[in-house]
């Protein structure tokens, strides 16, 4: 819960501000300032949850601040400090949303009570406001989004078996064994003659081609939806008890007349491709990508057509299965994963061994040094620092003359990889870190917040102060404190006055400091320096 203070008396604008200690209750103090349009500007800024106002104070007073937030910021819970003579015009503060007032003067008891009985209000809102009905209606509302996503990643091949069946209850859909047929329709490239439309048209073209191909599809057996190019995707399925060809020649007949219906609307051409009959939903990306490869043809068998792919005889290999591998391969590389990565990496090895070819082996060879090398060199590392001495097979992979020998070069090369990752990582925090230290110890006079540190460093205020203690091994607040104390030790021995000593720690008052002073080193300040 954030917490904004609104005072113009300075004494108790401190005491409060300084005299409890917020974050012992979850509360994450953002400022104390000393009038409403102070206040008002660092709400606007970066948000709050409770405002503790004064009623009375210069530029704008703290029934218009409350009568702006109920406006601009309904949901902040207002707390008003009142004087006995203020008490009936505090009472009209109600109807502009305040929901408490404390008398003053107000101890700081009764201050952290009221603070954390509006903290306790806010936490039920949030917790109301996201309760089961409105999280429906949100899935409702997105629903059709999911979905359109869902049938992409499936047909593009994204989700493993098990991805497809969790991802598929999520969203209420059944994928049951049925005849199913993927089809791609693009645009065909406009003629140069042709200058109605612009090269930079393309995406408006392609939409709708989408808006013909849902309209003229409505009501039929089909999902209709757009790849990641904006190509659109139609999907037929059929019953399982329909035979085959009659099936083809329908589907190939909705698509004909798509592509007609584009033409005739718009005067330009369109093309498919038809993938082959599937008749298991894990089967369904390979027959996308078949359908993609048919539309390919294109090229040679011309424009404004449906082409329906052929199986061409060609030998099997391991390309594909090892495309996919190398997508996670990087993924674990981003994320330091040494065992991940090389347990992809093995499986890599034995997939292209499997094949028993000796081209194959060689040609795997160089497209694995290709992509190491890549991706050390798009983190603009040096691939010599990285690699170490197993860097001259990259520059000779004739080196490399057995199934072990390649084995332990790519496994090893992905440990210094991921190694690299990790301490990479590691300096980039370290150095926050550090930059945290220089600047508290440079500004121990100034008023020192984690807050504003986290906003000059573009931080979120949790992750850092998390950070912190992970590499301080003490909380911010306890390091701060602990160098104010330092600091203020040292001074007082150099023979400075208690007064000056709080002031260059960053203390506004000496009877507070003092006591934390006390309390820290269990001697007065004041004895110091006799």
């Amino acid at each position: 819960m954030k917490l904004l203070i609104v005072e113009d008396e300075v004494r108790l604008r401190d005491r409060i501000a300084e005299g409890i200690a917020w974050e012992q209750y979850g509360i994450e103090l953002i400022g104390a300032v000393s009038n409403g349009e102070e206040a008002l500007q660092l709400v606007d800024r970066i948000g709050t949850d409770i405002v503790l106002t004064d009623i009375r104070m210069p530029i704008m007073n703290g029934l218009e601040l409350a009568r702006r937030l109920k406006e601009q910021h309904p949901a902040t819970k207002i707390i008003v400090l009142t004087g006995h003579d203020e008490f009936d015009y505090a009472r009209e503060s109600i109807e502009h949303g305040v929901s408490k007032y404390v008398l003053k003067p107000a101890s700081n008891e009764s201050v952290l009570e009221a603070i954390l009985a509006a903290a306790e209000l806010r936490k039920r809102e949030l917790v109301e406001k996201h309760n089961h009905t409105l999280l429906q209606e949100r899935w409702q509302t997105h629903l059709p989004r999911l979905k359109e996503a869902f049938y992409r990643n499936w047909i593009l091949g994204r989700y493993s078996s098990w991805e497809l069946e969790k991802k598929s209850e999520e969203l209420m859909l059944e994928l049951p064994e049925q005849l199913y047929i993927p089809v791609l329709l693009d645009m065909d490239p406009l003629q140069d003659e042709d200058t109605r439309y612009l090269r930079s048209d393309r995406s408006l073209l392609l939409f709708s081609l989408n808006t013909i191909a849902k309209e003229r599809l409505e009501g039929t057996s089909s999902l209709v939806f757009q790849d990641d190019n904006g190509m659109t995707i139609v999907l037929f399925n059929g019953s399982l008890e329909e035979d085959h060809m009659a099936f083809y020649q329908r589907v190939n007949h909705m698509v004909t007349d798509v592509i007609a219906m584009m033409k005739d609307c718009l005067k330009i051409t369109a093309s498919a491709g038809i993938g082959p009959i599937v008749t298991a939903k894990e089967q369904v990306p390979d027959a996308y990508v078949k359908s993609k490869q048919a539309l390919q043809t294109r090229l040679i068998y011309g424009h404004n057509i449906a082409i329906t792919f052929r199986e061409a005889p060609k030998p099997m290999n391991q390309w594909n299965s090892l495309a996919e591998m190398e997508k996670q391969l990087e993924t674990f590389f981003e994320l330091g994963d040494e065992a991940q990565a090389k347990q992809v990496a093995w499986h890599m090895i034995q997939s292209v061994f499997s094949s028993e070819s000796i081209l194959e082996v060689r040609e795997f060879l160089i497209h694995i040094s290709g992509m190491l090398s890549r991706f050390i060199h798009a983190r603009q590392w040096v691939l010599t620092e990285v690699t170490g001495e197993d860097y001259t097979y990259f520059e000779s992979l004739k080196q490399l003359r057995t199934r072990e020998q390649i084995q332990e070069w790519v496994l090893r090369t992905i440990g210094r990889i991921c190694q690299f990752v990790n301490e990479s990582r590691k300096s980039s925090t370290k150095q926050s870190i550090l930059d945290i230290v220089k600047f508290i110890d440079t500004h121990l006079q100034e008023d020192i917040s984690l807050y504003k540190i986290s906003e000059m460093l573009y931080m979120n205020a949790s992750y850092l102060s998390r950070l912190f203690k992970e590499e301080m091994k003490m909380s911010f607040t306890d390091y701060l404190l602990e160098r104010r104390m330092e600091r203020a030790k040292a001074l007082l021995v150099q023979g400075l006055k208690v007064y000056e000593a709080a002031e260059q720690v960053g203390f506004n008052y000496v009877n507070y400091f003092s006591k934390a002073f006390q309390k820290y080193w269990g001697v007065k300040p004041g004895e110091l320096n006799k």
